[in-house]
């Protein structure tokens, strides 16, 4: 089974150190494409590869660790039809601010 984590912010990241840390491997992607993941990458290790969005995508498994307000940019880069087959796991949470009075 493959897995890919697409975000690399705190949860994206923490993500990947888990699975590195299990020697496991995983494909990471961002917005701003592999060649950004590179120290990333060389701190977690050989079992943590970075990769595009599109080729995050083929994994079996997609960790999605975006910020809420890019959950639609993400989307619109795969092709529609073809989210059916995979398992996907939101990481991220909306947050509220409450004002003091």
């Amino acid at each position: 089974m493959k897995y890919a984590i697409i975000g690399s912010g705190k949860i994206g990241t923490a993500l990947a150190r888990t699975f590195a840390h299990k020697n496991s491997e995983v494909a990471i992607a961002n917005s701003r494409g592999p060649a950004t993941l590179a120290s990333l990458t060389k701190e977690l290790g050989p079992s943590v590869i970075p990769q595009s969005l599109q080729d995050a995508h083929e994994a079996d498994v997609i960790f999605l660790a975006v910020s809420f307000s890019a959950h639609k940019a993400v989307a619109k880069q795969f092709e529609r039809g073809t989210v059916e087959r995979q398992n996907r796991c939101r990481s991220s949470n909306a947050f509220t601010l409450l004002r003091k009075s």
